[in-house]
């Protein structure tokens, strides 16, 4: 199984968009709000009056990620596709419709999209990437490889692609070479449990049975918190509306397909510290851009109620980025 990057934005930001359109500024301010907070299908409305009176690529873009974050690829995939009709200029709308291309299993077409936005610049980590995995995909072992090391290449703490080529090397038997990326992606801080298994199975194939296990008992542990994790992850799906992947970049745990980034917390493995613990919130607040989805369930109402108290002293703008779970 390889990892993909998530969708990405267009080029033209909301700053731009709202230059451009000085009589639509509060609408764009206020449907970029509402994409941060995850509430997506009140911010495609928004984006949809805006099409109305200016039908422009990036708005097409923009509304295309918030249809593919609530799971509607149909949509997703015709906004993307306008997208590039009104503009043959814009990698990002190849690679979000190649993304979806994938996701449906037509590794073709989704190849042609990676190929077309790498044409228009080929300094695109998340391209290479992902074209790399619809080449795995295929059976092009070799060329996927060369795919995932140009990513790494390009962006040296990309870990998806080090994971990626820690595999592909390992299928095609080559486990020495598969070992220092396999070693990569299972150091990374946001390596999940597979990456460590995967190490434990490179190491297994090369003969280190010690190292092996060690791997293994490493990826159980994390396992445990990425369980819970998920469940966190698909409680704010409940929530929200909005679907989660795991992140493979450093700085959030998982992202929505319309590029929100989030970090979940709560697993009560640990035990209760409550400065350590208010401490550990403050960390994940003061990550710019990122909202934390904080996940109680299963601590007791004396806990819940610290945390609530911390919450009330905070700025409203710091507690818009929270997204309370079994409060």
């Amino acid at each position: 199984m390889t990892e993909l990057s998530g969708l990405i934005c267009s080029e033209e930001t909301v700053q731009e968009m709202v230059e451009r359109f000085e009589d639509d500024d509060g609408l764009i301010d206020e449907a970029a709000a509402l994409r941060r907070r995850g509430e997506n299908r009140r911010a495609i409305e928004l984006y949809t009056t805006l099409l109305h009176r200016h039908p422009i690529s990036a708005l097409f873009n923009e509304r295309g990620l918030l249809y593919a974050g609530c799971g509607d690829y149909q949509r997703a995939f015709a906004d993307f596709t306008d997208a590039i009709a009104l503009t043959k200029d814009d990698p990002d709308c190849f690679v979000n419709r190649g993304n979806l291309y994938l996701r449906l299993g037509n590794t073709d077409a989704a190849i042609d999209d990676y190929d077309s936005a790498l044409a228009i610049n080929d300094r695109l980590p998340q391209a290479y990437n992902n074209r790399g995995a619809a080449l795995m995909r295929s059976g092009r072992l070799v060329d996927a490889a060369n795919d995932f090391m140009q990513a790494l290449a390009i962006d040296g703490g990309y870990t998806s692609p080090s994971y990626n080529l820690a595999m592909t090397y390992l299928i095609l038997g080559q486990a020495h070479k598969a070992l220092p990326f396999a070693a990569r992606a299972a150091c990374a801080p946001s390596a999940a449990a597979r990456a460590h298994c995967l190490l434990g199975d490179v190491q297994w194939a090369l003969g280190d049975v010690r190292a092996a296990l060690g791997a293994y008992a490493d990826a159980v542990a994390k396992s445990a918190k990425a369980t819970h994790e998920k469940a966190t992850a698909a409680r704010v799906e409940q929530k929200t509306g909005n679907r989660l992947i795991e992140n493979a970049h450093v700085g959030a745990d998982f992202v929505d397909e319309a590029g929100g980034a989030y970090e979940v917390m709560g697993y009560p493995g640990g035990g209760w510290d409550e400065q350590a613990f208010i401490t550990r919130v403050g960390d994940h607040l003061n990550k710019a851009g990122v909202t934390l989805a904080l996940d109680m369930t299963g601590y007791t109402a004396e806990q819940i109620a610290a945390v609530n108290k911390h919450f009330d002293s905070l700025p409203a703008e710091v507690q818009g980025r929270i997204i309370k779970i079994g409060f």
